[in-house]
């Protein structure tokens, strides 16, 4: 998967914790992304692709604890895909998508580059 896809659905995921973290700031800390990825021997490739993960993981924490209020049925939990976005676990199914999107693309390195260079304040 191309870099974009992955910066992208952290932004998406980061649109959605900005509603959320008024309420839930306390949920969103460093000890519990570090037992995370202990627990499922996690490990990234430099700080950004770690930040953009904890933001993937607490953007599905997040709808796995609003799913769980709505229903009482069953529950769901987090688990060693939870860092994953939904185009990620879609692959994983077997989903390829446009086959024709070359994935290192100069366009997808300019994007990532456009991103990189932005002031963004990741919270801990």
């Amino acid at each position: 998967m191309a870099i974009h896809h992955l910066i992208l659905s952290a932004m998406v995921a980061l649109s959605y914790l900005q509603g959320e973290l008024q309420t839930k700031v306390p949920n969103l800390n460093s000890t519990e992304w570090v037992a995370y990825k202990q627990q499922y021997g996690k490990s990234y490739s430099s700080e950004e692709v770690d930040s953009l993960r904890k933001l993937i993981f607490f953007a599905n924490k997040l709808k796995v604890e609003k799913f769980n209020q709505e229903h009482e049925d069953f529950k769901l939990g987090t688990n060693h895909l939870s860092d994953r976005t939904e185009q990620e676990l879609s692959r994983l199914n077997g989903f390829r998508g446009d086959s024709t999107v070359e994935e290192n693309s100069l366009e997808d390195q300019q994007f990532l580059q456009s991103i990189l260079e932005r002031d963004v304040q990741v919270p801990d």
